[in-house]
């Protein structure tokens, strides 16, 4: 017999997901997107740090079946971070070589002549190529890649029907966004998706399915006390998870676990808040602040960016906090005594 404490854990992953099995929600994303692309146009994916932007470049890749995406695309994924400060010869052969192998055609060189080549027997085989580059802005802060160079790449893409799909952090690319001359030219030919946290029903599945393929069950209580610490961030959702995963396998009674999983949680997860605090604006850390306080704030325009950034969420036509924890942390952020990560700790942890 297999004894409890030997489960694995399905909430250990922290990295991007790449496959179908571990990857939930997003449908709406996938749809606009796929939309976007069958219509010939490029996509850019923002949103804040660690959301899920890399999850869902790689969802766009092994999801095309399920969402009838004319078979005829292929699809490669380059990780700018794999290669950054390359040069643009070194960014030609990298996209080359995976056009080679994911297209199955034999390319005799791998400079940038060879991209009309590249096309052009795409297209002799009937198909076409979606191209999906993350974290584009480490392209984008490359001194050894030029604006040009993108408008080289853009007239390509336009070209031949290739459309690409680039995720960075929000507000990251404004070195080419304030170009008059290179920016708009080059991101005039692409439709935007914010990712933001995941709808409800989504976190909810995300929460109970994968305790319940390894046969454990979250109660209705528990998945409310996840919801309540982490909102509908995956990220915190699967750090929730985790501990309450691992308390399930303990035998922890329901009233233990009440008293432990917020600390658990709140010790792995406040550093990632405390980022997304410092990366508010002043008008979004005042109104946030109000909602702590009074429940609500008279900045509509502040409040519909933090429901679009989770820190608010609305749930069933209400809005609320999305963490419950975020008023004593956000006061400990402020303290200038010790680093801010210690003394939140410290506080949550006596």
């Amino acid at each position: 017999m297999v004894k409890r404490f030997s489960l694995p854990n399905p909430y250990t992953n922290r990295a991007a997901i790449r496959s179908s099995n571990h990857f939930f929600g997003r449908e709406l994303d996938l749809r606009d997107i796929y939309t976007r692309i069958a219509g010939g146009q490029s996509v850019m994916i923002t949103g804040e740090r660690r959301i899920g932007k890399s999850s869902l470049l790689n969802a766009i890749g092994f999801s095309r079946e399920e969402y009838e995406l004319d078979p005829g695309f292929g699809f490669i994924l380059l990780d700018m971070q794999s290669i950054a400060g390359c040069t643009e010869e070194a960014f030609v052969e990298n996209l080359l070589t995976l056009i080679s192998r994911e297209m199955g055609i034999a390319l005799p060189e791998m400079g940038r002549r060879t991209l009309e080549d590249a096309a052009e027997r795409i297209h002799s085989h009937g198909r076409r190529l979606i191209i999906a580059l993350d974290e584009f802005d480490v392209l984008v802060w490359n001194e050894k890649i030029s604006p040009e160079f993108l408008v080289v790449l853009r007239s390509w893409t336009v070209r031949h029907g290739f459309p690409f799909v680039v995720a960075f952090r929000e507000g990251s690319i404004d070195r080419i966004v304030s170009d008059e001359k290179f920016g708009s030219a080059f991101l005039n030919l692409f439709g935007s998706v914010y990712v933001g946290p995941l709808r409800e029903e989504e976190a909810r599945e995300l929460i109970r399915t994968p305790a319940r393929n390894h046969d454990v069950e979250f109660t209705d209580e528990e998945v409310e006390m996840v919801l309540d610490i982490a909102g509908y961030f995956p990220l915190y959702i699967q750090i929730a998870c985790y501990h309450l995963f691992e308390f399930k396998k303990l035998g922890k009674t329901a009233e233990e676990i009440a008293v432990q999983l917020p600390r658990s949680f709140a010790f792995e997860a406040s550093p990632h808040f405390e980022y997304m605090w410092w990366r508010l604006s002043p008008r979004e850390q005042e109104a946030l602040r109000w909602w702590v306080k009074a429940g609500n704030t008279e900045d509509m325009a502040a409040e519909k960016d933090l429901l679009m950034k989770g820190l608010l969420i609305e749930e069933r036509r209400a809005i609320r906090i999305s963490c419950s924890l975020l008023g004593e942390w956000m006061d400990k952020w402020e303290a200038p005594a010790k680093t801010v990560r210690q003394t939140v700790r410290d506080a949550l942890l006596m």
